[in-house]
């Protein structure tokens, strides 16, 4: 099935090299959906200081605008399946309103 899988983790996990090569979805799921286009979009945690960082409504909007142009760049004819995990709910939450149905 040609479909798209993007993964929006947790702040924990981040945009280091580790995360994005070592995340199950870039493992497992391969074999499984071989002809699936697979990321796992991360965030910059370089200055996370505290709650305040999550909650910054500010930061939000820029990530949720930084995930739709992510979006922008998938072949509109490949469904979209979206797993989100702390952070990354809360971006989620943000965009899929603005997401084809």
């Amino acid at each position: 099935m040609l479909l798209s899988v993007v993964f929006l983790p947790e702040l924990t996990e981040g945009r280091d090299e580790s995360s994005r090569t070592e995340a199950w979805p870039l493992t497992v799921l391969p074999k499984e959906l071989p002809e699936a286009k697979i990321t796992v979009y991360g965030y910059d945690i370089t200055d996370v200081k505290g709650l305040g960082y999550i909650f910054d409504q500010e930061r939000l909007r820029q990530c949720a605008e930084d995930l739709l142009n992510e979006f922008a760049l998938f072949e509109s004819s490949r469904p979209i399946m979206v797993f989100a995990h702390g952070f990354g709910g809360l971006i989620y939450e943000r965009v899929s309103s603005k997401l084809p149905a």
